[in-house]
């Protein structure tokens, strides 16, 4: 009856000592077992292989156990979503009021009514309409009333578009007009938000 041992394992065998070292990537490990009595004779072939093999069984056991092939765990990272930008209305009305003093102009006085107007614009007519959406439902309002719309990520990228817009966004901010409102909501599915700022005198 033959024992194997696995690969990786050098044996070391005589009359009395078994030698076995057991070498891996990054160590080296020697075992040294005496065994006594393996040579000795055996009243019958049975008696004698189960001898021998109760007395290699511990270190076969111990081999297999020292060259089982380790598991790596994989290490996952979960990185927390970026929590949205939150876009601030008031932070884009100081912009517009500071500039507006800047330029030597009377800051705007919040009008309630014009708020209603500019809710009403990016909340129920199509984005960027080029105002098209105000002319048509409020041609016949009582005043004039004008409208800034842009669609952004914060409120200096908005700022900046209307003052340097050669579209007419700075002349409508230069204009005498004393009460204004500006409304904003997130746009769906993006990083950006959609204003509408109504301009008027009462």
């Amino acid at each position: 009856m033959g024992v194997r041992f696995p690969s990786g394992a050098q044996v070391n065998k005589n009359r009395e000592t078994l030698s076995i070292v057991v070498r891996r990537p990054t160590e080296s490990l020697q075992l040294q077992i005496i065994i006594d009595g393996v040579t000795t004779s055996c009243t019958n072939n049975y008696n004698c292989v189960m001898k021998k093999f109760l007395l290699f069984l511990p270190v076969l056991l111990i081999v297999v156990f020292l060259l089982r092939p380790t598991t790596k765990v994989a290490e996952v990272v979960v990185k927390p979503s970026p929590t949205p930008y939150a876009f601030s209305e008031n932070k884009l009305w100081s912009l517009i009021q500071n500039w507006r003093k800047s330029q030597g102009l009377s800051p705007y006085i919040k009008d309630q009514r014009l708020c209603a107007i500019a809710k009403d614009r990016v909340t129920n007519d199509p984005p960027l309409d080029d105002h098209a959406g105000l002319y048509r439902k409020y041609s016949n309002y009582p005043y004039v009333i004008q409208e800034n719309l842009a669609e952004y990520q914060n409120e200096q990228q908005m700022f900046n578009e209307w003052i340097t817009s050669p579209f007419g966004h700075r002349e409508t901010l230069e204009k005498p007009y004393s009460y204004s409102c500006i409304v904003c909501i997130p746009v769906k599915n993006t990083d950006r938000t959609y204003c509408s700022q109504i301009f008027s005198n009462f």
